[in-house]
């Protein structure tokens, strides 16, 4: 799909890498991010990922806290097994309705089509989580 079409309006390019990750063809992965580095929260969360299955914890990190600062509530779906609950603790916490429907669809969206990252490496919504509530990383 990239080769038919080079700007890949479609974002092709975040799934790519996210299977490379998986993969641990970290070669293909650095050859697409290269030619798209953009920050937006597709890139951030690969390479939070791709830092992550590298054990560069540190740098994975940063990338998590670029997420959380891009959409406050993106990762906390992620981050516990309770959707509704979480979903309440967001409700909680925001008081502009519009700001929060916006996230809200925004996070529930990104989750959903990203979640076969989140599915396939153990201990990285763990790592997430403890990103999002200051814990010791590991």
């Amino acid at each position: 799909m990239i080769k038919l079409c080079k700007h890949d309006n479609l974002g092709i390019r975040y799934i790519l890498m996210g299977l490379y990750c998986i993969l641990e063809d970290f070669k293909k992965f650095e050859k697409i991010y290269k030619k798209y580095n953009y920050d937006c929260m597709e890139n951030n969360l690969v390479f939070a990922f791709y830092n992550f299955k590298k054990s560069d914890y540190i740098t994975a990190k940063e990338y998590i806290l670029k997420l959380k600062k891009q959409n406050p509530f993106l990762l906390l779906l992620a981050t516990d097994s309770q959707l509704e609950k979480n979903l309440n603790r967001i409700d909680e916490k925001f008081l502009d309705e519009n700001t929060m429907d916006i996230y809200m669809e925004e996070s529930i969206n990104f989750f959903l089509e990203y979640n076969f990252i989140f599915d396939n490496i153990p201990g990285f919504i763990k790592f997430i989580s403890n990103v999002y509530n200051n814990k010791k990383i590991f």
